[in-house]
């Protein structure tokens, strides 16, 4: 009314014309305010409508999974109420769409929501009615609610529950959209009818009257900035802008229009805030699922059992580490007492005790701290255990945790600890040599008893003495001293020393002592009385010495014998020679050579006829023809027997001349070609390895000379080729080898080894081999391989055996010292 007493005042001049402007304007309004309205009345409405019924699915889903956490019947009760509500909003949009000749694309939408709830609702009751069950089976089972597991069909249901709500939520998602559309359409075709009105009120305005510009700018001012507002708050809200200022100026219709679409954006902000706040808690119930899973993974995976008792003093919590520790299950121990974990003498006294404490819910001496206490398995057994106390508030109840450890190993172990120190203190003092303990600073830490019976005190009053002034009586340590050397390098060190307070020979050694970072903090410093090995030593040096002189004067015995029954030998060939030509040459036919000459000269006169004409005569040549081939024969055959007399004869020149050479004095140490000593050796023994068919293989390789005694050398392989010798008797001859090799397989020595394929030597036996009066043989003396043995360390060298064992036959080896800068043997 405002507006149209204004343009009748303004305008009256051009009355029609105004008139006509005014009825455009008015219809203009009319047709903005009637969109406007229809708006408010339906479009807002129904997409609130719909938004509510989407917070009332997140509300029965929510309060449907609260059920299934706390197991709580108020929970239930929202989740059938939210269903009520999602039904009862069906029925009211299904009444406004079916009496909407306007809304056949909605109907089909709202039919297919329709179809989801009832999917929903179904799924819904099913899942409560699930865990309904569920939750009195458990209540039965133990007494209290426990979420902490559940069967896979509830979780199965679980998961087509949360499936259906969401297709609900899209398919109300999809006809909030259409609704939200049909706003869009709605405000741009009130845009338009504005627009359109603006400018046809402008254009007839400024035609009419000049004088009625004022008036008609501040009419169409009026109109127009107001609607043009409404308009641009309508986009925006369209856009899903919310944050929009409506000005409420202007006339009575277009101030409601403001008015209807501030509480049209009040009502869609609320609407986004309760579906924020359904989202968050959503998302907080998931999280908290989520939490409360993993705090039951951690209970469920430590090592150590935690067990929870609520005010009455049964148990609701017993994870898996509890059931190992007391041999019981959970399902036997929830909501059971905590006496049957406890010891018979501990267990009367107990339920007081917890009355006391949950009644007064004061502070125990006990909570917060590490007890020792003893437990009973489910076998009756005791064990010790480990347990630290705390308590807790939930839902205003009062709970007690315990988290226990057996330690029943460690006990043992600190058991095995003391009772190993304590042998160690009995050992430490059992020890017969003098042990003491000095710091870095040379102080005495700790003796034991036979080191302070030494020195006529006890060891407590030589603990903190300095070492040098009880032991040396000097002010510092001697200049031999090993702990000295021992904290300068970290090593072990020793010396012999003679000690004139003990009037003894002593065996100091020192052996360091370190801390946790590798630091030396000190020694273990040891003195040995040796007097008697000192004086068995002198004896064992005057014995060695005539054990030395004896093995040298047997080893000639031995090297004697060998060539005297060498050199019979030989002789015995030579005599077979002998024999042999004495027997050709007389049966030699050189008589009848004296029978044709004597006819020959009895026929001397007549030779030519005799030889040719008479019968007797015919035959001398011939027989002087087979008589020198015959006399040919037999010179050759004597010529041979010469031949191999002769070298019988070098033979025996070559044996002898060894002897001379072995003849020296022992002890000399001379360059010698171990290649030279081998084969000397080896023509001493070459008759009776020929004797025994023993088949001699070489295998030298170029080695250097070297520095030796020719005797000892000598000694030594006439020993190892004898024993070879012997050793292959119980060989087939006919596989009888004896392997001599020459090689330097070490830096700065030569070695030879001696191989056969014999009788091969027991593993028993191969540690006693070089012990002196150690032997196999039934007639041996025991100390030939023990003086080789020595006669090899004399020369610097060693000497050991290897053997597979019996039958396998055995290698003895050698080695000597090479000649630096000597030839090497080809």
């Amino acid at each position: 009314m405002k507006l149209i007493y204004r343009l009748f005042i303004g305008f009256f001049s051009v009355v029609l014309l105004t008139g006509f402007v005014g009825l455009i304007g008015l219809d203009a309004v009319n047709k903005l305010g009637e969109a406007l309205r229809r708006i408010e009345r339906d479009n807002i409405p129904h997409t609130l409508l719909l938004e509510r019924i989407t917070g009332s699915s997140h509300e029965a889903c929510v309060q449907a999974l609260r059920f299934t956490l706390r197991g709580e019947e108020a929970n239930r009760i929202k989740a059938l109420e939210a269903l009520g509500e999602i039904q009862s909003g069906l029925q009211e949009y299904s009444g406004i769409v079916q009496n909407d000749p306007n809304r056949e694309k909605a109907k089909g939408r709202e039919r297919e929501v329709r179809e989801k709830a009832a999917a929903f609702n179904q799924t819904l009751r099913s899942y409560l009615a699930m865990n309904e069950g569920y939750h009195m089976e458990r209540m039965k089972e133990s007494g209290s609610f426990s979420p902490d597991f559940m069967p896979q069909a509830v979780m199965d249901q679980e998961n087509s529950l949360r499936i259906a709500k969401q297709e609900l939520i899209t398919s109300l998602e999809s006809l909030t959209r259409m609704e939200q559309d049909n706003l869009r359409n709605f405000t741009e075709s009130a845009a338009r009818i504005a627009s359109k009105t603006r400018i046809l009120i402008l254009a007839i305005a400024i035609g009419a009257l000049i004088f009625a510009v004022f008036q008609g700018v501040v009419v169409s001012g009026s109109i127009s900035k107001p609607l043009d507002n409404l308009v641009k708050a309508a986009m925006e809200i369209g856009k899903g802008n919310l944050n929009v200022s409506i000005e409420e100026k202007g006339d009575v219709e277009i101030v409601r229009m403001g008015e209807a679409l501030t509480r049209m954006i009040q009502n869609m902000e609320e609407s986004k805030k309760r579906l924020i706040d359904i989202d968050e808690l959503e998302s907080a119930q998931e999280a908290l699922r989520k939490s409360e899973n993993l705090l039951q993974t951690l209970i469920n995976t430590t090592r150590d059992a935690i067990i929870a008792i609520d005010q009455t003093g049964r148990i609701t919590l017993f994870n898996h580490a509890g059931e190992k520790m007391f041999q019981r299950t959970r399902e036997e121990m929830l909501g059971q007492p905590l006496e049957p974990l406890m010891p018979p003498e501990f267990r009367k006294n107990h339920p007081q005790y917890l009355r006391s404490y949950f009644s007064t819910g004061k502070p125990d001496a006990a909570m917060g701290k590490i007890l020792e206490l003893p437990a009973m398995r489910g076998d009756g057994a005791v064990f010790p255990m480990e347990i630290s106390l705390s308590s807790g508030e939930a839902d205003s109840k009062t709970f007690v945790v315990g988290v226990a450890r057996d330690i029943s190993e460690r006990k043992r172990t600190e058991e095995n600890i003391i009772r190993a120190k304590k042998e160690w203190e009995r050992t430490f003092d059992a020890v017969p040599d003098l042990i003491a303990i000095i710091d870095s600073s040379h102080k005495i830490v700790r003796v034991n008893k036979a080191m302070a019976a030494a020195f006529g005190t006890t060891p407590g009053k030589m603990a903190g003495a300095s070492c040098a002034q009880v032991v040396h009586g000097a002010s510092g340590p001697p200049a031999f001293c090993p702990h000295v050397l021992s904290l300068a390098d970290g090593k072990y060190h020793d010396a012999e020393v003679y000690d004139d307070n003990l009037g003894a020979h002593l065996h100091v050694s020192t052996s360091p002592i370190r801390d946790a970072e590798g630091a030396i903090t000190a020694s273990v410093h040891i003195m040995r009385d040796i007097s008697d090995r000192k004086r068995a030593e002198a004896e064992l040096k005057k014995t060695h010495a005539k054990l030395i002189e004896t093995a040298r004067q047997i080893g000639m015995a031995e090297v004697a014998t060998g060539v005297l029954h060498n050199v019979g030998n030989v002789l015995n060939s030579v005599n077979i020679s002998t024999e042999v030509m004495q027997r050709k040459v007389k049966d030699s036919r050189i008589n009848d050579l004296r029978e044709v000459m004597n006819l020959v000269k009895q026929h001397e006169d007549s030779l030519p006829h005799f030889l040719f004409h008479d019968s007797h005569g015919r035959e001398i040549l011939p027989f002087l023809h087979d008589l020198s081939l015959h006399l040919a024969e037999e010179r050759s055959a004597l010529l041979n027997e010469i031949k191999e007399l002769s070298g019988y004869t070098s033979h025996i020149s070559e044996i002898v001349k060894t002897q001379q050479e072995w003849s020296k004095v022992p002890g000399l140490v001379e360059p010698l070609s171990m290649k030279d000593v081998v084969e000397e050796v080896l023509t001493i023994n070459a008759a009776g390895l020929k004797r025994n068919k023993i088949q001699v293989v070489r295998n030298y390789q170029p080695v250097p000379e070297v520095a030796a005694d020719r005797h000892k050398l000598t000694q030594i392989l006439m020993n190892l080729v004898a024993n070879a010798g012997h050793a292959l008797n119980s060989t087939a001859e006919e596989e009888r080898t004896l392997t001599v090799s020459l090689f330097s397989d070490s830096p700065g020595f030569t070695s030879v080894r001696v191989t056969d394929n014999g009788e091969g030597i027991a593993r028993e036996n191969m540690s006693r081999l070089f012990r002196y009066g150690f032997t196999t043989k039934k007639k041996g003396h025991g100390f030939g391989l023990h003086s080789c043995a020595l006669a090899a360390q004399e020369m610097g060298g060693s000497l050991f055996a290897e053997s597979e064992g019996p039958g396998r036959g055995a290698s003895f080896t050698m080695r000597i010292p090479s000649n630096d800068g000597g030839r090497k043997d080809a």
